[in-house]
């Protein structure tokens, strides 16, 4: 890559960290509260259909004492993304300095690490991060599918079954790459 593409791959990262920090960080905490609640009701909407008010509740309630940080976030993406950009560096600098085939390699398992890592960080205080987050979450998703009927539960079964057979149907007969 020129310097020209690297360049541009820096300010499409820049860009996209700017929208979320607009999104997650810069916002008062009253209208980031707000948001957070928009944002759980339309996902487990996805999911249940209508929340009644008891788990329209529980989300607020989760809401007014969020665990997730955005700046902690941010910090592990700004990490992230200057990683990628001195692998491909590096790895430019190996295709022009030795054998083209031997950097090549190195480059392609240097960025799958480097794709691995997006589901867990290198970094044990990030992982502990997440590992926090995905325990939270677990918990309220259970106190909202047990605050909903039983009929919406029933009907939120049915729809997770069918997800599960649609992404069971690409898996045996998607295109093998």
């Amino acid at each position: 890559l020129s310097d020209e593409q690297i360049a541009r791959i820096q300010k499409r990262f820049d860009e996209g960290m700017k929208r979320f920090r607009d999104e997650y960080a810069k916002a008062d905490p009253q209208e980031r509260e707000k948001k957070s609640v928009e944002r759980s009701v339309s996902r487990f909407e996805t999911i249940y259909g209508s929340l009644d008010d008891a788990q329209k509740a529980l989300l607020a309630q989760a809401a007014k004492t969020p665990l997730w940080d955005p700046d902690i976030v941010i910090a592990e993406r700004k990490l992230r993304v200057r990683e990628l950009i001195d692998i491909v560096k590096d790895g430019r600098r190996a295709v022009h300095e030795g054998p083209r085939d031997a950097a090549l390699a190195k480059l392609r398992v240097s960025l799958r690490e480097w794709a691995g890592q997006g589901v867990q960080s290198p970094r044990a205080d990030y992982r502990a991060f997440q590992k926090r987050m995905q325990e939270a979450s677990c918990a309220l998703s259970a106190q909202v599918h047990n605050a909903g009927s039983e009929a919406v539960r029933k009907a939120a079964r049915e729809k997770l079954l069918s997800w599960a057979a649609d992404a069971k149907a690409l898996a045996d007969n998607g295109d093998p790459r």
